[in-house]
């Protein structure tokens, strides 16, 4: 339960530091940056957040790390295509832990209807707008399984996703 306070707060007052800034504009490929620097500064931090995680797994090898960097940084920028308030991304986590029985009346709602749409379609938006900046196909695919992996890797990000 911290964690999600703390999840808030950061979302809340978002900040990037001048180190953190140079690592993603030394770690992503430059046609990519712009990309990243499109996302919110909450999602920056959240991407951020999610590669310091990823540091833990010492078993991978430097390209899955690599590849699992990209992801994390990229696995939700498919919401910058669309303006997402601070009470939608509370919503969407909270929504996700909702019990069953309450599920079908949350996406019958109306007022909901555009966080659900998000957070539904992100990831595949997120893939077409990384493959678009020249991301490489792995790192594509990782973004758009990153709810639901099939993938080894794919786990590696959801865990990091979810402890971020």
């Amino acid at each position: 339960m911290f964690y999600r306070v703390k999840q808030f707060l950061q979302a809340l007052y978002p900040r990037i530091t001048p180190v953190e800034l140079q690592y993603v504009q030394h770690t992503v490929p430059p046609e990519a940056l712009p990309l990243f620097l499109s996302q919110s500064v909450a999602e920056q931090r959240h991407a951020l957040n999610v590669v310091k995680h990823l540091a833990a797994w010492k078993s991978l090898t430097a390209d899955e790390y690599l590849t699992l960097v990209l992801a994390a940084l990229f696995h939700d920028c498919g919401k910058s295509r669309v303006g997402i308030k601070l009470w939608e991304r509370v919503f969407i986590v909270l929504a996700n832990q909702a019990p069953g029985w309450l599920k079908p009346t949350i996406t019958r709602s109306r007022l909901f209807a555009h966080p659900l749409q998000i957070a539904s379609q992100h990831a595949d938006w997120g893939c077409a707008l990384a493959r678009a900046s020249g991301l490489p196909p792995l790192v594509c695919y990782l973004i758009q399984e990153h709810h639901h992996p099939t993938t080894a890797l794919g786990r590696l990000l959801q865990k990091a996703d979810n402890l971020s």
